[in-house]
């Protein structure tokens, strides 16, 4: 038995890490794919998942197969076909960041899976069938998604839905909006971007987004993320916000799955319906997206720690994810009531201008170990 079952695409992404003089890029290869993210992010809450895609028979399919097989993910029902190439997205950041998007994908083998490849019974075996617009693009995927869910519709699952928007790989604006409309009419949980609002409606107003979800399209559970403001979550019952840390963002290809797979394995631990949601609940799903973002920033400073070449960097590294962790604990034990109030801030979200400026001094020296690991 699976607790949740994903179809859609398998690429690779390759981000740029630096670029010449002249513009071109250096680019590092990684494995992507909005369900797979997604699915990889339940694994670590302790759910058994499933993939349902194809990939080339090729060096980065298999290499695909290999990344899902070491998550925990379910792998047979990733199909492999020689006839074409694993999918390949080249992603490049602006100096705050954002991101923009090219696609080799003419076809990519993730849009050659068919209705009658997919074997219906995993589908049978799970709990939760989550899907995104990217496998909507092209047929015969398109076909085989809607199939798929209308099929894991009529056997009672939960359809959990990421409309992950891509322009690029579509021919029109209008078929893009056609098919995520479509997606959301069929949805039970949708996790949403404020940049999608306002692309499918206009609309910039997270709370009256919701209420469109809700009211008009019959979501049981919208969350709406927000970028550095956060997120939004709601239901029939009542809503609640998802402050989120104040960081300098350098890549934030996965963030929105990440985000989606957490709330998702949150509500399966909850045992309710996601209608059934009180508004405390609502908040505890999205309590437990800050302590993961403050968890993913302590990992990330103690890997750096271990790619710095002398014990300076080591220690620069180590005391700031120790100071992040320690705080972030204490916080949240003052929070639960487990400790007296220490006065300890919680860290990049707590107000405090002594706090904050300290915390963003230590980014710096971690994230200058970081860049220069041989010249340290």
């Amino acid at each position: 038995m699976y607790d949740v079952i994903a179809l859609g695409e398998l690429l690779i992404d390759f981000a740029a890490k630096e670029t010449d003089v002249d513009g071109y890029p250096t680019m590092k290869a990684n494995p992507g794919g909005a369900p797979g993210n997604f699915l990889a992010a339940l694994n670590k809450y302790g759910m058994k998942t499933a993939f349902l895609g194809k990939v080339g028979d090729d060096a980065f399919g298999k290499l695909l197969v290999k990344t899902f097989e070491k998550a925990g993910i379910e792998t047979k029902g990733i199909l492999t076909d020689p006839s074409v190439f694993t999918t390949l997205a080249f992603v490049t950041f602006s100096p705050e960041g954002d991101r923009s998007f090219s696609f080799a994908r003419k076809p990519g083998a993730d849009t050659r899976l068919s209705f009658e490849e997919i074997d219906l019974t995993m589908i049978d075996e799970a709990s939760v069938f989550h899907f995104g617009t990217l496998s909507l693009t092209d047929d015969p995927v398109r076909t085989a998604t809607k199939k798929c869910v209308e099929y894991a519709k009529e056997h009672g699952k939960l359809i959990t839905f990421d409309p992950n928007l891509r322009l690029p790989l579509w021919e029109t604006t209008d078929a893009a909006k056609e098919q995520i409309l479509w997606g959301l009419a069929h949805a039970d949980v949708v996790k949403i971007s404020d940049e999608e609002v306002e692309f499918l409606w206009g609309i910039t107003d997270e709370k009256e987004a919701a209420e469109k979800l809700l009211d008009e399209f019959g979501i049981h559970l919208a969350m709406v993320t927000m970028g550095p403001k956060g997120a939004y979550l709601a239901n029939q019952n009542g809503a609640a916000y998802a402050k989120c840390p104040k960081v300098k963002p350098i890549d934030t290809t996965g963030a929105g799955d990440i985000f989606g797979g957490s709330a998702v394995s949150r509500l399966l631990k909850t045992g309710k319906a996601p209608e059934e949601l009180g508004t405390e609940e609502l908040g505890f799903i999205g309590t437990v997206i800050i302590i993961i973002l403050l968890l993913f920033i302590t990992i990330e400073c103690i890997l750096i720690a271990r790619k710095a070449k002398d014990t300076a960097g080591k220690m620069i590294c180590c005391g700031f994810a120790a100071l992040v962790g320690f705080q972030s604990l204490v916080n949240i034990g003052v929070a639960s009531g487990v400790l007296p109030n220490t006065g300890l801030p919680l860290p990049f979200v707590s107000y405090g201008l002594t706090s904050l400026l300290s915390l963003y001094i230590g980014v710096g020296l971690v994230l200058n170990v970081g860049l220069q690991p041989k010249k340290y």
